[in-house]
């Protein structure tokens, strides 16, 4: 599916850093891969917040909606809680999937590392 908001894709850089950190068994020797998708998710937060927050409160919006037309009981709080997760996941699978992909796996990279440089007791 074509994103809403340009995607550029990841520059080549991201792409080799994680390439490597996918497929490496240990983190030695990789902290230049690591920094390099540090940096790339710093750069991407904002890309990835400006769809998130408007769709996060159309979320709330539309569940006070439901609830304001009574098709949900006033005693439904988890709606308000679940209702806005659900639809900014929804938003995000139309708006910029494939850019949400990316973000995905540089996501689950960053936290295989991390559980990996606490576990031989890296701090950084």
């Amino acid at each position: 599916m074509k994103d809403l908001i340009p995607y550029h894709g990841l520059p080549a850089a991201v792409e080799d850093a994680l390439a490597a950190l996918e497929a490496a068994p240990q983190f030695d020797g990789h902290d230049a891969h690591y920094r390099t998708l540090l940096q790339e998710r710093d750069r991407r937060i904002t890309a990835f917040l400006l769809p998130v927050l408007p769709a996060a409160a159309l979320g709330l919006l539309l569940i006070w909606a439901i609830q304001f037309v009574g098709w949900l009981p006033d005693s439904a709080p988890w709606a308000y809680a679940f209702g806005p997760i659900l639809f900014v996941g929804l938003v995000m699978a139309v708006v910029r999937p494939n850019a949400a992909r990316d973000d995905a796996r540089i996501g689950t990279v960053i936290r295989k590392w991390r559980k990996a440089a606490r576990a031989q007791g890296i701090t950084r």
